[in-house]
């Protein structure tokens, strides 16, 4: 799972909710919660689902500061 903070949590997660990127399929699993939420991901390696979901939202997103976690970091 990813923990994703952003003062635009709301936003990044109508975009990232139900979201497939390649073979990963994104869905919201708790919050938003202030200004973070988790995310998980049927994908095997859990670095790189974290790595190309920050790539589209930073593209997405490009003047929002985002931070990424994985769950329980």
């Amino acid at each position: 799972m990813i923990r994703v903070s952003s003062s635009r949590i709301k936003d990044i997660l109508a975009e990232a909710d139900g979201l497939v990127l390649g073979d990963v399929t994104y869905t919201l699993h708790s919050g938003p919660k202030g200004i973070a939420a988790t995310l998980k991901t049927n994908a095997d390696d859990n670095d790189a689902a974290m790595a190309t979901l920050k790539k589209y939202l930073k593209e997405k997103f490009p003047a929002l500061i985002i931070y990424f976690e994985p769950e329980g970091a």
